[in-house]
This record gives C-alpha cells, structure tokens and sequence, in this order.
C-alpha cells in the first residue's frame, strides 16, 4: 500500500471514530430531553461510545501491520467531518426545543442508516482476523440500533 493510501486511511478512520462520539453525544442529549425513551437513549450512546473505542482498536491494527491491509472503496474523511456537522446541528437544534420526539427519533434512524455508518466496512480489505471480529461487532451493533430506534418510531406514531 502507498503511504499516501495508508494516511487517507488513517485519517477516515480518526474521522470516524470521531463519528461515533459524535453519534454517542447526541444520543446523551436525545436522553436529556426525552426522558420517556431515556434508557435507550443512554444504552444507544453507551455503545456509540464504545464504538469509537473499537475503531481506536482497529485504528491500532491498521498502523501495526499494514501490511495486512489493501485499500478497499474510497471513503472520505471530508464527507465523515461533513457528517458530524450534520450531528451537531441536529443536536443544538434538539437542545433548543426545535425537535419534536418523533423527528428526534427520525434523526436517529437517518444516522444509523447513513452511507457513512454503512460503508465503512468498505474502507479496507483484510484477511485479519481480529479486525474483521471488531468490524462485524460494529455492524452488528449498528444493525440492532436500527432496528431499536424503528420499533421506536413506530411506538411515537
């Protein structure tokens, strides 16, 4: 792999462990002020939490042995910073009042059915066992949160 290919890599996956604390903090304010859907909201942001801390995990394997890695489909890091403006704006807007439950809902399902959250899978191709396990947990998870914040949709209706 290019150096040059190794740092865009690196970079995207910086950017989207930052993605996932950024997820985790609006799902802290969806808790705040949602407090008839607070315990999934704060079970939601717990395991966003610990989502960033996987991509550090695999952030770690990709530097150590590169070599077990080759580029997969090109994914911007711009595009993710882009991504967690959006999160940001969604959450100062539901701090002031302006998100009804059922939009703060809407909102999360949008960001667990994100391209960004979806391809992310794509960003390399390995044979590596350990990364592989830590990506499968990721969309495993992302998939449950899916379906979580669905069922809830369909219980503000």
């Amino acid at each position: 792999m290019e150096p040059r290919q190794q740092a865009q890599i690196a970079e995207t996956m910086a950017a989207m462990k930052d993605a996932e604390l950024a997820v985790s903090e609006f799902y802290t304010v969806c808790a705040n002020i949602s407090p008839q859907d607070a315990e999934l909201w704060q079970d939601l942001s717990k395991q966003e939490a610990n989502h960033a801390q996987i991509v550090a995990q695999m952030e770690k394997l990709f530097a150590t042995r590169p070599e077990d890695f080759r580029p997969g489909r090109p994914f911007n890091a711009v595009a993710i910073r882009t991504f967690i403006k959006g999160i940001k704006w969604n959450q100062e807007r539901a701090l002031k009042g302006a998100l009804p439950r059922r939009q703060l809902i809407g909102v999360a399902r949008d960001i667990e059915s994100s391209i960004i959250e979806s391809s992310f899978r794509n960003i390399v191709e390995t044979q590596n066992q350990e990364f592989q396990e830590l990506m499968k947990q990721l969309l495993d998870e992302t998939a449950d949160h899916h379906g979580k914040i669905d069922k809830l949709l369909k219980e503000a209706q």
